[in-house]
């Protein structure tokens, strides 16, 4: 594991932005939404106390690999392991860190290329012994072939904010601005948000 990933307690439905982007980790807190009622930034949705470095060295265990070509973005969702970790009092922070490619990288790229990114940030640890109790996932990344064409909508949920979306979509090709109501274009792919949540996926 890189240094430079932000963590969240688990629990806490909401994950800082960590990028991997041109050889850098780095992370970014969501920005505070205007209130509805008046307009003005509401308290942030993440504070310091619910958010952790996690350090260079650090086991972790992947829960899910997204793979959206027409992005070239590659996410995965890690989540501390304290078992492999050896830690006396259990913490479980999770991040998810997206892998922002050139665009048309994912394209005419060999899976050999793809895990040799990856693996700048996080590697298989071969060598360590078995933990005394299983861990919930191996402790390691397995690159996949890229997803069918359905595969971004799985990854978008209800309840989710706009700065998620765009976290794991990118950009849209077009917004509609409806005031409380928004709708983000994309290209097989509209979302509509209620006050800065995801209310429908088309």
């Amino acid at each position: 594991m890189k240094d430079g990933a932000l963590g969240v307690r688990t629990g806490i439905p909401t994950s800082p932005v960590v990028t991997y982007q041109d050889g850098k980790l780095s992370s970014a807190m969501p920005p505070p939404l205007p209130s509805p009622q008046t307009g003005q930034p509401q308290p942030p949705i993440l504070t310091e106390k619910d958010t952790r470095p996690l350090q260079s060295g650090e086991r972790v265990y992947v829960s899910n690999i997204m793979v959206f070509p027409q992005n070239d973005m590659i996410t995965y969702t890690i989540h501390e392991c304290d078992v492999c970790n050896g830690v006396t009092q259990p913490s479980s922070y999770w991040a998810v860190i997206v892998f922002a490619l050139a665009k048309g990288y994912l394209a005419s790229a060999a899976v050999t290329d793809v895990e040799d990114i990856i693996a700048q940030v996080l590697t298989i640890d071969t060598a360590a012994s078995a933990p005394s109790q299983p861990a919930p996932q191996p402790a390691g990344p397995a690159v996949e072939q890229p997803a069918p064409a359905e595969a971004p909508p799985a990854a978008i949920k209800l309840g989710q904010t706009i700065d998620e979306v765009v976290a794991i979509l990118g950009q849209p090709e077009k917004t509609v601005d409806l005031g409380a109501k928004k709708i983000y274009v994309y290209p097989d792919l509209k979302i509509t948000f209620m006050n800065g949540k995801v209310s429908d996926v088309q």
